[in-house]
Order: structure tokens, then sequence, then C-alpha cells
């Protein structure tokens, strides 16, 4: 579904006071554009024919410097970047040792990557230069400077690294990011997950410091809660009225981040190390087809929401 308006531009275009009384918007933003093929395709027929309406572009991915940006133009897809510090191959050429693991040149991993950054490990001249290396990368193959950041497994939200990434956003006037704190998380997830408990409070003292840099961002987000097998339609629904009403007076702005796709096939797709688990499941389809799901999309009319880029 194309969207009508970019974030951005709201305020510019007076939109936020004119429809305030009545009017809700949505981002609803597709992580790992880029990072296989099959991803890519699923992606593309949500946009058209769902709820999507950007991506966040994996520079790094298997097909991101071949067919995605071109099917991203073909579509009119508006993308931004997906800050990636934790798997495959860095872009940088030089100058980030800190970040891969020793012997290899591969990122250290989800949870590698956040030791090391405990243990003063990691280098934060190298986590600048691998920030901006991705968004040049970006820039050359895509045409355009990001339309919005955020990271890869929420990196941008660590406290250790988000003022690196905040200083090079102000850098290349890169004035959006996400902020992935999820008001409804306890609702769907028992509280023994301790990986989302993190991202969930570092996120919440993240909008503080963005802020002081001038980058703005969605007050309200949903999407962890929503991810794979766990989410359908009603539940979807019910988490987004339960989190607009987070915000008081309206116009409510919320993003809504998802991960469809088609399953991975053999070794086509990841960031140089192959596709991993949750990329080669059934998963990515079943999100694909709810996003896709006409009830879906009337319910959303219904609540007059518009959906924005």
């Amino acid at each position: 579904m194309k969207p009508e308006n970019s974030f951005n531009s709201l305020k510019e275009d007076g939109l936020l006071a004119s429809d305030a009384p009545k009017r809700e918007y949505l981002i609803v933003t597709a992580d790992d554009f880029g990072y296989a093929q099959q991803r890519d395709k699923g992606i593309i027929e949500a946009f058209n024919n769902g709820i999507i309406t950007r991506a966040s572009l994996l520079v790094n991915g298997f097909s991101a410097r071949t067919t995605a940006v071109k099917l991203a133009q073909e579509h009119g897809l508006i993308l931004g970047i997906h800050l990636n510090l934790t798997e495959g191959k860095p872009v940088s050429e030089n100058g980030n040792t800190s970040l891969t693991s020793e012997g290899n040149c591969f990122f250290r991993g989800k949870f590698g990557f956040r030791d090391a950054l405990s243990r003063g490990e990691i280098n934060m001249s190298h986590v600048e230069n691998e920030v901006k290396a991705q968004i040049e990368t970006f820039i050359g193959h895509v045409g355009y400077r990001p339309n919005h950041v955020d990271g890869h497994q929420h990196i941008h939200v660590l406290p250790e690294i988000r003022d690196v990434i905040a200083e090079v956003m102000n850098l290349y006037s890169l004035n959006q990011i996400r902020i992935p704190f999820e008001s409804e998380l306890g609702r769907w997830f028992d509280g023994n997950n301790d990986f989302y408990n993190k991202v969930f409070e570092d996120a919440s003292t993240a909008m503080d410091i963005y802020t002081k840099y001038h980058i703005r961002f969605p007050a309200l987000f949903m999407g962890i809660s929503l991810m794979g097998k766990h989410t359908n339609v009603e539940r979807i629904i019910q988490t987004y009225k339960a989190t607009k009403t987070q915000q008081q007076p309206p116009p409510s702005i919320c993003e809504f981040m998802v991960h469809p796709g088609y399953p991975c096939v053999g070794n086509q797709g990841g960031c140089g190390q192959g596709p991993d688990e949750f990329a080669c499941s059934t998963e990515r389809e079943h999100e694909l087809n709810v996003l896709c799901n006409s009830k879906l999309k009337r319910t959303l009319t219904e609540f007059n929401v518009k959906l924005i880029s």
C-alpha cells in the first residue's frame, strides 16, 4: 500500500495540526531488505498488496548491492538504512578490527558484540568508521541519503554506542531514527526474555540521547511481540489499539516493525555467512500473508489510520 506522506514531511506540510482531531499515522517498516532475494520479493509484495510503507536496507546483505536497490526503485519503495554491527562482514576496509571476532573477518554476533562492549573491547572510532562506511555505501548504491535509520538487532539503542551513531547521523543530516520502546511488550511476553527486556530498557533511555541531537522518532512503537509465528491480524489490531492509547492528545504516530519475506534457499542469503534459521523458516512468509490480509487493511481504514513512510 503506497504511503501518502513521509514522517519527515508531516510537520512541514502542516498535517499534524490540521489532522490532529481525527487522524492517526502508522509507519510500517520492513527490516532486512537486501538480506536475500526471497526476502526482498516478499517485502515488495507486502508493499504493493499489503500495509508496508518503507524498508530498511542491510547494505552488507546478500542482495543489497545486486538486485535489491533496483527492485525498490522499480516499485517506488522508500529506503532507510539498517545499521549492522553484529552479522556478517564489515563494509569498512580498515579501522574495524575490534568489531570482528579474533581470527576472522566477521562481526562478533548479536550477543558477542554486546559482551565485547560490556568488557570495553570495542573501539568507538571503529564503530564510527563502520557506521560512516555503511551510510556512504547506501548513498552510493541507492542514490540518496537514507530516509531513516534503525539498527539490526537493535544495536542503535545500546548505551555505549548511541552517541556515536547520533553524531554520525548529524554529520550526514539524518534526522529520523527508531526507538523500539514497545509499551505493550508485557501483554504477549512473559518477562523471561532477557534480550528483549534489555532492548526495552535501552530504548527507554535512548529517547533523551537522540532528542539531544535533534533526531526525531515516532512516539509509539510496536513489532517485537508481533514477529513471525507470534503475529496474526487480531493480535496486530489489539496491540495497535492498546499502543495508541499511550499518547494523548492525538495525533499519534506509531512505527510498526515487520520482517516479511519468503524462506531463503540454501546459502542464498545473509550477510556473508549464509542465512540464519529464522530466514529459512516459514515464519517470514506467515508474516507476509498477515500483512497482506484484506481484513487488516480494512480495519486500519476504519480506524482512520493514514499510512506514511
